[in-house]
């Protein structure tokens, strides 16, 4: 029957129908028309003929069977010059511009013009990341990507593609790749990341050198000079790849290197907010090493340029950087304030894979601070945001903020269930930061769920992701405290000689990792100190336990932060009021520091430790 009805169609007719098929099943008069002047006519006359029909002043083919058997007619050259002869006429009817380009990539691909498919898909996959589709642009870009190395398309045409595509990827929660593409994209541009450590050391170094005489004495730098042209791609890659080095890999090494590639290249071009991000990228590299006085000068150099800079929406990695340090060091109404002209900034541009980092950044901080219905709040928008873009890793930190508030009020069942849903969902993404962080909670839920068994699997994971990540800021606090919970809990319910051992090891470890955490990140210290006190209790040094408690509870409250004093009354007060205590603290100390924990954790509305506190009174 369809090649009855192909048939019926005049001779004339079916070089327009052979166009018109590999064009698509609707017909785009303009295009067609610059192929065939009689278009008019021979419209009619296959209309008639059934093959072609015009609903709400569109034409198509009647059927896809009819499409699909002209396509099948063809020759693999016959096909080749006519998807040539489509893509002129697209080309001459619409540019390369508009929601034409992708079907004008695709034409020109399949006729075998691979250099300019290559530019038209780039040039549809930057247009859809603009826009926010980023799955859309992933695809494109690819296939673009593929073809520009085919054809040894320009070094910066490559480099611009491969930057695109590295963002779509971290957009879509794929951080290891998007990374990948980012090296290619440097090598490219003759700025590589040397693959082993010494090679990346030495790299530093001399970067590292080259800034300190430029800093010290004021000569110009002494680095690889790059074309602008060369500089302007290269800022614009190390930029938008900076959150996959800080947030997700953890990389410190890789993340300083091209950092100080990055402020050198801007310096060279006197890209005036470029040198502000960088110097604040360096400031924050510096807290973690942690240099906080380099890490304050960095910052100054950055707030000193900012009169420079005329548009605010373009100082989001600005107050990005700012927020992260402040954060570090107590600074909340300057950080909250850094915050909201972050989410300002991103939200003008319409960059929602930026807007998810800074809800989630900010229930961080709501965390650090116990206000656990902002916490909440936070993670929810960045659920939203994850689900809308179809980022696994987004998702899952969603998921991990609104487990950490249901643990904290009690609710240990659902916070597993939600745990579990994120970690589910973060294997695969490459997040290592991230999975610490809910493998932490997990077995610190589980222990106090009384399932030690999955408790240690779990710590065991976080432990082994502890001893290779760097956190690059505060927001990690949460997973390296857990782990040191679920280390006391297993320590304490140790029974064999063996497993004593182990989980000794396992607890001054955990220690250590949150220690180092505290040095790099001064609210991480009332934690830590809390924990040690824990550990020496545990280990019969009573005056050096209420020692390290008490230095807890006073940085705790230089550092304005109401749930640290909540558990550091909470410990004084356990472990003041316990048998053992006797001569040690007065009972009446002891059931002080109990009232003033469960007075502020009911404030706090944190009714975990609250419950604690509220039964160690009733014991009392």
């Amino acid at each position: 029957m369809v090649a009855r009805r192909l048939n019926r169609a005049p001779e004339g007719a079916r070089p327009l129908l052979k166009l018109a098929a590999v064009a698509g099943r609707k017909l785009d008069r303009r295009v067609l028309g610059v192929c065939e002047p009689a278009l008019e006519h021979w419209l009619q006359v296959l209309t008639d003929a059934a093959i072609l029909e015009a609903k709400e002043a569109e034409w198509r083919f009647a059927h896809d069977k009819l499409r699909e058997r002209l396509l099948a007619s063809l020759s693999e050259d016959e096909r080749r010059q006519l998807h040539r002869r489509i893509g002129e006429a697209m080309e001459a009817v619409y540019g390369r511009s508009g929601a034409q380009v992708s079907a004008l990539g695709y034409h020109f691909e399949e006729a075998g013009e691979l250099a300019k498919a290559g530019q038209c898909l780039a040039q549809a996959g930057a247009g859809a990341l603009r826009r926010g589709a980023v799955r859309e642009a992933a695809a494109l870009l690819e296939r673009a990507a593929r073809l520009q190395e085919r054809t040894a398309a320009p070094v910066l045409e490559r480099a611009a593609t491969l930057r695109r595509l590295s963002k779509a990827v971290y957009g879509l929660g794929r951080h290891a790749e998007c990374l990948e593409l980012a090296q290619r994209a440097m090598t490219l541009l003759g700025r590589p990341i040397p693959e082993t450590p010494s090679g990346r050391l030495l790299a530093i170094l001399k970067e590292a050198a080259a800034e300190a005489a430029h800093r010290l004495t004021g000569r110009p730098l002494r680095t690889r000079s790059m074309a602008p042209a060369a500089a302007q791609e290269f800022l614009t890659l190390s930029r938008g790849t900076s959150d996959a080095y800080f947030v997700v890999r953890g990389k410190l090494d890789e993340a300083f290197y091209v950092m100080l590639g990055g402020l050198h290249a801007a310096e060279s071009i006197d890209a005036v907010v470029e040198q502000v991000n960088y110097l604040m990228y360096i400031g924050l590299l510096a807290y973690s090493l942690p240099l906080h006085r380099l890490g304050r000068y960095y910052m100054g150099l950055s707030q000193k340029l900012l009169p420079r800079v005329a548009d605010e929406v373009s100082l989001g990695g600005y107050y990005a950087l700012a927020s992260y340090i402040h954060s570090a060091e107590g600074q909340w109404e300057a950080c909250l304030d850094a915050l909201a002209r972050w989410l300002h900034s991103v939200e003008r541009i319409g960059d929602e894979g930026q807007q998810a980092l800074v809800h989630r950044t900010r229930a961080g901080t709501w965390m650090a601070l116990g206000r656990l219905d902002q916490t909440w709040a936070d993670g929810e928008a960045e659920l939203r945001l994850g689900r809308r873009l179809g980022n696994g890793t987004v998702i899952a930190s969603g998921l991990f903020y609104h487990a950490l508030v249901l643990f904290h009020r009690a609710e240990l069942s659902r916070a597993q269930e939600l745990l579990t849903e994120a970690l589910q969902l973060i294997e695969g993404s490459g997040s290592a930061l991230l999975k610490m962080m809910a493998s932490s909670v997990q077995a610190a839920v589980s222990c106090l769920a009384g399932t030690l068994g999955p408790a240690q699997q779990h710590l065991g994971c976080a432990m082994e992701l502890l001893s290779r990540v760097q956190p690059p800021t505060m927001h990690y606090l949460e997973g390296y405290a857990a782990a040191v919970d679920a280390a006391l809990a297993l320590r304490q319910a140790a029974a064999a000689p063996a497993e004593r051992a182990r989980t000794e090891r396992q607890l001054s470890r955990a220690l250590w990792q949150l220690g180092w955490f505290a040095m790099k990140f001064p609210v991480g210290r009332p934690r830590v100190l809390v924990g040690l006190g824990r550990y020496l209790w545990l280990h019969g040094r009573r005056k050096g336990a209420l020692r390290s408690l008490y230095r807890g509870l006073a940085e705790a409250t230089r550092l304005r932060m109401p749930a640290e004093q909540a558990r550091a009354h909470l410990w004084l007060g356990r472990l003041g009021h316990s048998a053992a205590a006797l001569g040690v603290m007065d009972p009446a100390a002891a059931r002080h520091h109990l009232e003033q924990a469960a007075q502020q954790l009911r404030a706090l509305q944190m009714s975990l430790e609250g419950l604690q506190a509220e039964r160690a009174l009733e014991s009392g």
